[in-house]
Parts: C-alpha cells; sequence; structure tokens
C-alpha cells in the first residue's frame, strides 16, 4: 500500500488539481493508495477542498486548530500513516500546492522496493531532471544549500537533500521515529526537510533518488517559505549535525 502525506496550508487554490491527478493515478494503479491531508490550521477552505474527492480517493483530513508549521504536520501526517501501514509499505511525503506531480510516485515505490532502499528522493539534480518556473534566487539559495549538504554529508546514492518529495519504507522510518521520539523533528518551517534526512541518516545508509521536473509555475498563490530564513535555518541545522 502507498500511504500519502500532504501537509497543506492555506491550499485551497492548489489542492484540488493536486488530487485530480491523484484520482486518475489511482484509478488505473496496481496497489491501494491512501491520502492523509493535513490542514495546518488553514483560514480558507482547504479542509473541505479534501474532502469533496471522498468519493474518488481515500483521503483523510487531520486537522490542526492553529497553524505549527510543515515539522508538526508532518509529524501528524507521519504519525496516522505509520499507524495503518505495514512495514515495506511506502510513505510519501509531498507539496500541496500542485508543483510536485503525483506521477512519480510509482516509480518511486518501485524503486525503494525494487533496490531494497529505505529513503527515495524525488531529485531535481540527476539527469533528466531538472525545474522550471522557479525564482532566480531561489534556484541559487537552494542550488547552494543543497550543494552544502552534499559536500558535508556525502550521502551514498543522494544528490537532491531538500527536496520535500520523497518516499520511505513505513518500518525504517518508524524506526526513525522512535529513535528520536519528540526531537524527530524540531523545526517548524522548510528546514525540516533536511532534519528528517539527518534523521534517517542515524538509521540507515540506503537512499536512493528517480528523476524528477518540479513544475513552479503551477502554482497558484504566494509561497509560504521564507528563502533567506530557511537557507540560514537549513545552514544551522547542518553544521550543528
Amino acid at each position: 500500500m502507498i500511504h500519502v502525506v500532504l501537509p497543506a496550508y492555506n491550499e485551497e487554490e492548489n489542492l484540488p488539481g493536486l488530487l485530480a491527478a491523484f484520482a486518475a493515478l489511482v484509478a488505473h494503479a496496481e496497489e491501494p493508495y491512501r491520502i492523509y491531508v493535513v490542514d495546518d490550521g488553514s483560514a480558507d477552505g482547504t479542509a473541505a477542498a479534501a474532502e469533496g474527492f471522498s468519493r474518488s480517493l481515500d483521503v483523510r483530513v487531520l486537522r490542526h486548530g492553529a497553524n505549527r508549521g510543515l515539522g508538526e504536520a508532518l509529524r501528524t501526517g507521519f504519525s496516522a500513516a505509520l499507524a495503518d501501514a505495514a512495514p515495506d509499505d511506502a510513505v510519501i511525503t509531498m507539496d500541496s500546492d500542485n508543483t510536485h506531480s503525483p506521477d512519480y510516485v510509482p516509480a518511486m515505490a518501485e524503486k525503494l522496493r525494487r533496490e531494497r532502499l529505505d529513503m527515495v528522493v524525488a531529485s531535481r539534480y540527476c539527469p533528466a531532471a531538472g525545474q522550471t518556473g522557479v525564482p532566480s534566487l531561489r534556484r541559487v539559495l537552494s542550488g547552494g544549500g543543497n550543494l552544502l549538504f552534499r559536500l558535508v554529508l556525502r550521502l551514498p546514492g543522494l544528490r537532491d537533500y531538500p527536496c520535500g518529495y520523497r518516499c520511505f519504507r513505513a518500518g525504517k522510518l518508524r524506526e526513525a521515529m522512535e529513535l528520536f521520539g519528540d526531537d524527530f523533528v524540531t523545526r517548524r518551517d522548510f528546514s525540516v526537510t533536511g532534519e528528517i534526512t539527518l534523521r534517517m541518516r542515524r538509521v540507515t545508509r540506503a537512499f536512493g533518488e528517480v528523476p524528477f521536473v518540479l513544475h513552479y509555475e503551477r502554482k497558484h498563490g504566494r509561497s509560504k517559505m521564507r528563502v533567506l530564513r530557511t537557507v540560514f535555518s537549513t545552514l544551522r541545522l547542518l553544521f550543528r549535525g
């Protein structure tokens, strides 16, 4: 089974496009999907948008009464998914703003299982990958931060460290969460993706990637990421280990 965790904060405009793409994918899938939308204190109709797909998708809506940040949204989603998951199930995380196409999910899950990996990243930095519509400053800062991660960590099979589009083996993700407890995620902002990589590094070296094209131009509304703050937060995280 494939479990998809979607942290969502004020994504009423973007979420329907993503869930419609999942509905098309699931209609022809060889295994069942379950989707967990974590509404992180949204002030718009994010939860209602997700619930509108309950006939075409196995979708669960989890609500935070106030905005807690990406880290806590991921914790909530992971906890719900792992409560349902078998050890070899796949747990996917991705953005809810429709910039991550679900078409990559089957390849990520297949690679995870075929190569006995524990985390597969949808990578913008391997052959046949890329990104379109990304503002120049964001591209430069993200690329620079990623280069530092590669130089410092040097994890085998991994070239894209910041990307939040990932596939985890449920059993290994559970092991990492149990090892770190409340400290599995401590970051509220987007640097939590790097933090999770550091946590997973403690329990496995079985990482891999599939090529992925990020379509930033599909996003409606302003980005929730404060780029400079995220970069500095990520650097502090990296050099503290």
